[in-house]
C-alpha cells in the first residue's frame, strides 16, 4: 500500500464521516487491494457484472515496533460490462483467497465504439483473474473497524 493510497482513503473516509459510499474506477490510481481477503466470486450476471466480495484494508496502522493494526471494511467490487473472462485458480492445500494486486492496461474502444474498455488483471495468492471491463465501482457494506487481523471483525 502506498503512502498516497493511505492518505487518499483517510481523507475520503474522514470527509464522509465513515458513510458507506461508492468508490469508482476514476480513483483507480489511488487504490490498492493488496492482502484483501476474498470471500466470494460472483460470476457475470445478465448485465455482465462480475463481483468480488472482499474485506477492504483501508489503512495499515504501524503500532511502534509491535507490527500493524488494520482498518478494514467489507466491500463489494463490481466490474461492469465484463467480457473475455479468464479465471486461473489452484488452491492446493491453501484454503484462503486474497488479492495481491489489481492492475489495468490496454485501454481501447469497445467493438461498438461507444465506450472504453480496460484489460484488468487480479493477481491472487493462488492464481489470477483476467477480463475486459468498462470500469468498476466498490461499495462498502459496513463501517470500518480497527483490529489486529486483515479480515473484518463483524462482531
Amino acid at each position: 500500500m502506498t503512502h498516497a493510497h493511505m492518505n487518499y482513503l483517510k481523507n475520503y473516509f474522514n470527509l464522509l464521516g465513515y458513510k458507506m459510499e461508492i468508490i469508482t474506477d476514476k480513483n483507480f490510481e489511488y487504490l490498492s487491494w493488496h492482502d484483501n481477503f476474498v470471500y466470494s466470486i460472483l460470476f457475470p450476471d445478465i448485465n455482465n457484472n462480475f463481483n468480488l466480495i472482499v474485506d477492504y484494508i483501508i489503512e495499515w496502522i504501524n503500532v511502534d515496533n509491535e507490527g500493524y493494526k488494520f482498518k478494514v471494511a467489507p466491500a463489494i467490487i463490481t466490474f461492469e460490462n465484463v467480457d473475455d473472462l479468464i479465471i486461473q485458480i489452484s488452491f492446493g492445500k491453501n484454503g484462503d483467497l486474497f488479492i495481491e494486486e489489481i492492475t489495468r492496461d490496454d485501454k481501447h474502444l469497445s467493438p461498438n465504439g461507444e465506450v472504453f474498455m480496460w484489460r484488468y488483471t487480479i493477481l491472487l495468492n493462488v492464481g489470477k483473474i483476467e477480463f475486459l471491463s468498462t470500469g468498476f465501482h466498490q461499495v462498502f457494506t459496513d463501517f470500518p473497524k480497527i483490529g489486529v487481523d486483515q479480515k473484518y471483525d463483524g462482531t
